[in-house]
């Protein structure tokens, strides 16, 4: 039994050797038996943990996928990355530029085009335009131009018309570094395109202006000198409405009755003895635009027909009219009475201001009395009352020739605009194009 146990013994040991001098496996990673001392070399990389495995043979492609556990590789994989060219700063000047503004405005059939002179431009600069995306609410770059190599060099940024979709547009530019100048930035630049559409009109002119910005969104012909007719009424209104005390009353008297009657119609047929208010007859001038109330108010609160012109020439070099002279209250026709669609527009944005107006011009019916008790119901011309948006104006028809005006204010979405066109070949034409001259607003009006 003693022979049977030293036997035994001595077989467990040359076991126990045997085991020490063979590698072990664990989850399929070959590893020494202290694994405490794993080599750095083992985890640097994907082909360093291959080579450790070459003695291992290839399947075939009918072998069966292996059950045996597998490791994932120590390392991530590697990505390619382009990197931006990087400059001494040390020899880089800051970049200065010149010569441009921070405001343009041009038709869209126009060239329109920014001047900017920039230094240094050694080796030649590259300047991109870029425009404000309002949806992502980021600057895109739409085109890139390219500087001549001086110490100063001049470059036209020309803004192509495509772009200029738009009424209203956000810009910048950047001139990108080089070996010999920092990259600069421009501030916002403001673009007000006009006539971003092109409108089929009847009417020879026409005109819109943003009465919050001044700024024109779409003209015809709008300094073209015509004949205002009675649309001249509307500065008559103003200088009137400038002189206060409205109820006033007016006193017909013989010779003014006289005077009166030798108006051309439109009129209200007054009477010698009656009396009339001042407001009365603004909203006779306004609404059925009866002459012998112009005439009646120019000789009756100015003192005679030319005071009151010259206070409507005075008015109108004040709100900056350039195209407009008056030489009678109520439109009747001369080569020195003229204006143009641009100037009734500042007209209608002044008339704008006062509440009395803006009052009248809304007024669809309008009835009064005079002292001796005529009675008077009066109705506006204006075939646009009541129409969405529609504010009010004034006509003008010029009967010789046949051509009717209408000016007038529009409200849309937070905007007023003033609106005008002159000379539709009908009355109701220019009802037909003053909607084109709307709906123009609404889709092109203020953005930014």
């Amino acid at each position: 039994m003693k022979g049977f146990n030293k036997i035994l013994s001595l077989f467990l040991c040359i076991i126990m050797l045997f085991s020490l001098s063979v590698p072990m496996f664990v989850y399929g990673e070959e590893t020494s038996g202290d694994t405490s001392s794993l080599s750095a070399e083992e985890s640097t990389s994907d082909d360093e943990s291959s080579s450790s495995s070459t003695s291992e043979p290839e399947s075939s492609s009918t072998t069966e996928p292996s059950t045996e556990p597998t490791t994932k590789p120590t390392t991530k994989p590697t990505t390619t990355t382009t990197t931006k060219k990087k400059y001494d700063p040390k020899k880089q000047a800051n970049t200065t530029v010149t010569a441009y503004k921070n405001y343009y405005t041009a038709f869209r059939s126009d060239k329109l085009a920014i001047p900017i002179t920039i230094t240094p431009a050694y080796y030649g600069r590259t300047v991109n335009l870029q425009r404000y995306d309002i949806k992502t609410k980021k600057f895109v770059t739409v085109k890139s131009f390219k500087s001549a190599s001086a110490k100063s060099a001049k470059v036209s940024i020309e803004i192509p018309s495509q772009y200029r979709d738009k009424t209203y547009s956000t810009w910048r530019f950047v001139v990108e570094e080089n070996e010999r100048g920092k990259t600069y930035t421009s501030g916002k630049i403001k673009v007000a395109t006009k006539n971003v559409e092109t409108l089929s009109l009847n009417s020879q002119a026409a005109c819109i202006i943003c009465v919050e910005t001044g700024e024109i969104l779409y003209a015809k012909n709008p300094y073209k000198t015509l004949y205002p007719a009675s649309s001249t009424k509307l500065m008559t209104a103003l200088v009137t409405l400038d002189t206060g005390n409205l109820n006033k009353k007016i006193r017909i008297s013989s010779d003014m009755a006289d005077k009166l009657a030798e108006v051309a119609p439109p009129t209200l047929e007054m009477r010698k003895g009656d009396s009339y208010k001042k407001i009365d007859l603004i909203y006779a001038m306004i609404l059925p635009s009866c002459n012998d109330a112009a005439y009646l108010l120019a000789a009756s609160v100015f003192g005679s027909q030319k005071k009151c012109v010259n206070a409507m020439n005075k008015k109108a070099k004040k709100i900056g009219l350039k195209h407009t002279h008056f030489s009678n209250t109520y439109g009747y026709p001369k080569n020195t009475h003229y204006t143009c669609a641009y100037d009734m527009c500042l007209m209608a944005i002044e008339a704008g201001k006062y509440p009395t107006y803006v009052k009248v011009c809304k007024t669809y019916k309008y009835k009064f009395t005079t002292s001796k008790g005529r009675k008077y119901t009066l109705k506006n011309g204006d075939k646009l009352n009541g129409y969405k948006g529609h504010i009010g104006g004034k006509t003008g028809f010029y009967e010789k020739k046949n051509k009717a005006s209408f000016t007038g204010l529009y409200k849309y979405n937070g905007k007023t605009y003033a609106v005008c066109q002159m000379y539709a070949s009908k009355k109701g034409i220019r009802w037909t194009d003053m909607k084109k001259l709307y709906e123009y607003c609404r889709k092109h009006g203020y953005e930014w």
